[in-house]
């Protein structure tokens, strides 16, 4: 499965990195073997570009360690990490207040393209001010690490929580409001007896508005998937990581021609995996790719790899929601159909428009997308 190999991946290079950091030269084939032959081509590239960041690292170049100082913060723990980043949890000693500080991993810097990308994220949201959208407080570098340092959101993200509902109950026709909260860490008044299906509607429609607002001056997200929204434990959903962000029209791959987003959740204009323009209704299409996949359990196209994943995206239509779940109300579904439709322009134009349906579905009222498909 893609999703293996990516954690695979993941670990082989954070393992790689700490050797690195902690002063030693490892060697890359004990670590290429470990993957398998088709992905050791990227992995090793991966692995000298990081040799070359530490060996142009300045010489006062520190590991990241707890109590280590990086400008103004102080590290906490590791909280997260990703393909270009760290996440680690720190203080920030002036206001002695907890935040996200997001390190570009180390070779990365060697680039410029990434630390071009890793600052257009901070400069992004920073231009985003809104409850939820994870909010930026400062950007920097120290000794050789380039640094965001961001709110601090106590909680889980919708990934986490989607695998959790998984653990605990394999059928997705018992879930329960009740189960989202307890998977979310959140109290279980804030759904306030609505259905399952309701109630996760009732989480993503304000992201859905935040990514209305971002749409507003002109930034399309191109990476809306379940780990970039984070679900605070006082029951509010915050849309994160910007770095993929580029004004509307601008090409879906970067200058490297690697294609922007997760595959998984990536629109068909994204997938075809040329320089063709994408907007607003990229991120409406990942929007209802994490819903389907929060409704039923299941991603609507899987593969033995990256390509066959984005050649079912270019060339399938995702299975019916109710082959996962027969009793999957009719409202529901045509939200779903209409946010995940082939072509961009039968979609909905904007995310406030998906927002508004996922209001109305909370409300029980009749969503427009029905009246649209004339259900």
């Amino acid at each position: 499965m893609t999703s293996e190999i990516d954690d695979l991946m993941d670990r082989v290079v954070a393992e790689y990195q700490d050797a690195l950091a902690s002063g030693t030269n490892p060697a890359g084939e004990p670590f290429l073997e470990r993957v398998p032959a088709e992905h050791r081509p990227a992995l090793d590239r991966c692995l000298r570009l990081m040799r070359a960041g530490a060996a142009s690292a300045p010489r006062a170049s520190k590991a990241l360690l707890p109590g280590v100082k990086l400008g103004g913060y102080q590290l906490v723990r590791e909280i997260g990490r990703g393909g270009m980043s760290i996440v680690y949890l720190a203080t920030q000693l002036d206001l002695r207040r907890p935040v996200a500080l997001k390190v570009l991993r180390p070779g990365l810097s060697v680039e410029a393209a990434h630390v071009e990308r890793f600052e257009r994220e901070a400069l992004s949201i920073a231009r985003l001010q809104h409850p939820h959208i994870v909010q930026v407080h400062a950007v920097g570098h120290d000794e050789g690490w380039h640094w965001i340092a961001m709110e601090f959101v106590e909680g889980k993200n919708l990934g986490q929580i989607f695998a959790c509902l998984c653990e605990r109950e394999s059928n997705p026709s018992r879930w329960t409001a009740e189960l989202l909260a307890e998977c979310a860490g959140i109290a279980r008044p804030a759904f306030g007896g609505l259905d399952y299906a309701a109630a996760l509607c009732k989480l993503l429609s304000p992201v859905a508005r935040a990514i209305g607002v971002a749409h507003e001056i002109g930034l399309v997200h191109r990476d809306v998937k379940p780990s970039n929204i984070l679900v605070h434990k006082d029951g509010r959903a915050l849309i994160a990581d910007f770095g993929l962000a580029k004004g509307a029209g601008d090409p879906g791959l970067s200058l490297t021609g690697e294609p922007l987003g997760t595959p998984y959740y990536m629109s068909p204009e994204q997938a075809q995996l040329v320089q063709s323009p994408v907007d607003r209704r990229t991120d409406v299409y990942s929007l209802g790719v994490t819903l389907y996949e929060g409704l039923c359990g299941h991603r609507p196209f899987e593969g033995k790899d990256v390509l066959a994943v984005l050649d079912a995206i270019r060339t399938q239509l995702p299975p019916p929601l109710v082959r996962h779940l027969p009793k999957v109300s009719r409202h529901v579904e045509a939200v779903v159909e209409r946010a995940m439709a082939k072509e961009a322009r039968d979609r909905y134009a904007d995310a406030f428009d998906l927002a508004r349906d996922l209001e109305a579905i909370t409300q029980s009222l009749v969503p427009h997308a029905v009246a649209l498909s004339g259900g």
